[in-house]
């Protein structure tokens, strides 16, 4: 059992022959591509498709707007764009101005 991170027994295995390779990964999230169920207004809504008062999300979090796993990483800026619009539609919504 490693101790430290909580990895099962199973899970570990010996490296006794080199050689020995490591690297440097850095873990980001870029996208989030199933997002909460939104309104045209960028609210966020209840299991019964009900506005939750007072929460709002843009951009990847709003969703779904991918079909799944098919984010196109392609098409450069996608993810600014819906965060620019739709943050400007919640919080004009928000201050009562839509």
């Amino acid at each position: 059992m490693d101790t430290d991170f909580g990895k099962p027994a199973k899970y570990m295995h010996k490296i006794e022959k080199a050689p020995f390779w490591g690297a440097r990964k850095l873990i980001r999230v870029s996208a989030e591509v199933s997002g909460v169920v939104i309104n045209e207004n960028g609210q966020a809504l209840d299991e019964s498709d009900r506005p939750i008062p007072g929460l709002y999300c843009v951009g990847n979090l709003g969703g779904p707007f991918y079909g799944g796993n098919d984010y196109p990483f392609h098409q450069t800026g996608l993810s600014l764009g819906r965060c620019y619009t739709f943050g400007m539609i919640a919080a004009k919504h928000a201050l009562g101005a839509l």
